[in-house]
């Protein structure tokens, strides 16, 4: 992937932003740092979730339904939302069995739902402890304020001036 390949076809941003992963490429695409520190970032990023993922496995899927049904149906299934995609798509995040446990009873219910072949439950307190590696990854990255507006996909705000460090964390 050529991250400058929108700029060599004449493309320039006003604004930028970036889901899960793709926030860290939004930042580096907005000046906040440069593709080396990316990459490094990438990896720590990657560890950090790879190791939490290895101390608590977990899976996903994806639902067509609204918010509020899917968290009317789920009662006492402990899992996340973790994603809320569009007015009709949900992603539900947490262990192996309770997304297993998810699945089967939103069938019964005759609720789309489907598997999402992942590694770990992403965007869910099983991949918590990754934040703990990745904050310090990110205190030894020279970060600066971006060039161009980045909307987190935390906050659903732009990062403020000085505010890229501690929201990535």
């Amino acid at each position: 992937l050529d991250a400058q390949l929108p700029e060599q076809q004449g493309v320039k941003p006003d604004l930028l932003a970036g889901h899960s992963y793709g926030e860290l490429v939004a930042l580096s695409q907005a000046g906040a740092f440069d593709l080396p520190t990316l990459v490094e970032l990438s990896h720590a990023r990657a560890r950090a979730i790879a190791d939490a993922a290895r101390e608590r496995p977990g899976a996903m899927a994806a639902v067509r339904a609204t918010r509020e049904v899917v968290l009317a149906e789920l009662g006492e299934i402990d899992v996340t939302l973790a994603n809320h995609n569009a007015p009709e798509q949900v992603i539900v995040s947490g262990s192996v069995e309770e997304i297993d446990r998810c699945v089967r009873h939103l069938r019964s219910r005759r609720v789309a739902v489907k598997p999402i072949p992942v590694s770990c439950a992403f965007h869910s307190p099983l991949v918590a402890p990754a934040r703990e590696a990745f904050a310090a990854a990110l205190a030894a990255a020279v970060i600066a304020d971006p060039v161009l507006p980045v909307w987190s996909n935390t906050t659903a705000e732009p990062y403020t001036e000085g505010s890229v460090r501690w929201l990535l964390a």
